[in-house]
């Protein structure tokens, strides 16, 4: 059977920023308890050899310490419950105008986590090359302050390479952008930050 082509409407790829109740949605609560700090912002002073340059590379880039200790903890279930009534309640309901009845997520959320003089990933990239579904959205949920220095980096269509910083984002917000064809990067932390 031949494979057919994924249309993505026009409404999804473009660039969106949205709001979410942070009183419902309770993720810094559970990273506080995970990390046993309040001052997520400031992870990085856990373990100080997470801002030496090249601590994140490619290769580590979901195998830090910090990555360990998020998805080994005790309250990381917690943590997923929330993810699953957020995509539920926040997200899903997105794509209603669309006529979409049901969508699919991905089961475990990709956790990032930006260092000082380093990258949260370890290369540009677009999920497509990772044999992504492909039809997918990204919707990038950060739980500290972001601006151009600490943030993402994104494309505004796919290969034209107009590479832009995100708008300075707080806890409850979100942004969803194309990120299967679109490339993205984190550009050189100068500061710290989820």
């Amino acid at each position: 059977a031949e494979e057919q082509e994924v249309v993505v409407p026009e409404e999804l790829r473009s660039e969106l920023y949205l709001s979410y109740d942070t009183e419902r949605f309770k993720f810094r609560e559970i990273l506080e308890q995970i990390f046993d700090s309040t001052e997520l912002d400031m992870l990085h002073s856990q373990d100080p050899t997470s801002s030496v340059e090249g601590y994140v590379t490619f290769e580590n880039d979901q195998a830090t310490s910090f990555h360990k200790r998020f998805y080994a903890s005790p309250h990381f279930p917690a943590f997923l419950e929330l993810y699953r009534e957020f995509v539920a309640q926040v997200i899903a309901p997105l794509f209603a105008p669309l006529g979409e009845t049901q969508i699919v997520y991905q089961t475990r959320p990709t956790f990032r986590v930006c260092l000082p003089n380093n990258v949260a990933v370890g290369r540009k990239h677009r999920d497509f090359d990772y044999n992504h579904p492909a039809g997918e959205i990204n919707f990038w949920v950060p739980f500290t302050p972001v601006w151009e220095t600490n943030g993402l980096y994104v494309e505004s269509e796919p290969d034209k390479g107009d590479f832009h910083p995100l708008q300075p984002m707080q806890y409850g917000r979100i942004f969803r952008f194309w990120g299967n064809k679109c490339w993205g990067r984190r550009c050189r932390k100068k500061a710290q930050g989820l």
